[in-house]
């Protein structure tokens, strides 16, 4: 505060670079202009929004076409075929993001566009889940936005937090394992020769996840080679190993089954690690998608 000939006036302020003080007169269309240059930035409610960089655990590449199906995480391809390509999806079709919940507010949804044109509409009474589409004849999507207001602000927002998102999605959707030609992966086998239990581990999700693979039902063309301590007590290229009967207890699924049995029952007294079990080519994840 200042004092001047004994009355208190508030020091001078800046409006936007301007003088404000008690000399200062703002005629009200002046205001509106000023204030009209300040950006509210809202947060966008949609999942995995920025198409030229998109969390893809599920590893899509090229064109997707297969219908009501998951392709980059949190978003689903509703009909038609859908490209990915360094400046976006490339659409010719409709894909969707289901909300967990309901937003019960006034909203904007908008795209930005590399090129052509996309249609977004937010149906927040959609059942069992609020929804997102976007539908195109060939546009290619950059980014999309869903939030709160009536003012889209997707031209002001900074670029998306790739491990932010990442974590974001993997409550829905999370990748345990990618499988190149001729990878391994280690498991554990408990119990009985023939139950050879690969042990997945992970935290709490969106619900109670279920098991989900791509890969063909024996997944053991190579070699196994077992240890009981530090004695090698099987490596044979005989068995088979069954990618089956996942069960759930607690954070842990174990799947599999081994024929022949792996080794004598005697060995089974302890835990016996596998390493090296042949999974060809695919995928192995943990889903409680919507």
């Amino acid at each position: 505060m200042t004092k001047t000939s004994g009355i208190v006036l508030p020091k001078q302020r800046l409006i936007n670079d301007a003088e404000a003080s008690l000399n200062t007169t703002i005629s009200s269309i002046e205001l509106e202009q000023r204030l009209s240059n300040i950006i509210i930035h809202s947060p966008n409610i949609l999942h995995n929004w920025d198409f030229t960089r998109p969390v893809n655990q599920r590893a899509i590449t090229g064109t997707f076409t297969a219908a009501n199906q998951y392709f980059i995480d949190r978003w689903v391809l509703l009909g038609g075929s859908v490209t990915l390509t360094p400046n976006g999806l490339t659409l010719d079709g409709t894909i969707q993001q289901r909300l967990e919940h309901r937003v019960g507010m006034v909203t904007t949804t908008s795209v930005q566009m590399y090129s052509g044109e996309a249609e977004i509409v937010f149906d927040d009474t959609a059942t069992p889940w609020s929804v997102v589409n976007i539908t195109s004849s060939g546009g290619t999507i950059s980014r999309t936005k869903l939030e709160a207001g009536r003012v889209s602000t997707i031209d002001y927002d900074p670029p998306m937090d790739f491990g932010r998102e990442l974590a974001t999605c993997q409550r829905y959707f999370r990748r345990i394992f990618t499988a190149a030609a001729d990878s391994r992966w280690g498991a554990t086998s408990v119990g009985s020769p023939a139950n050879v239990s690969v042990q997945i581990h992970y935290p709490e999700m969106r619900a109670v996840p279920v098991l989900v693979h791509n890969i063909p039902n024996n997944i053991y063309p190579g070699r196994v080679m077992a240890t009981a301590g530090n004695t090698s007590v099987f490596d044979s290229t005989g068995a088979t190993f069954s990618f089956a009967g996942a069960t759930r207890t607690a954070g842990i699924f174990s799947v599999g089954r081994a024929t022949p049995p792996l080794v004598p029952a005697a060995h089974f007294n302890s835990r016996i690690a596998i390493d090296q079990i042949s999974l060809g080519n695919g995928l192995i994840a943990l889903s409680a998608e919507l």
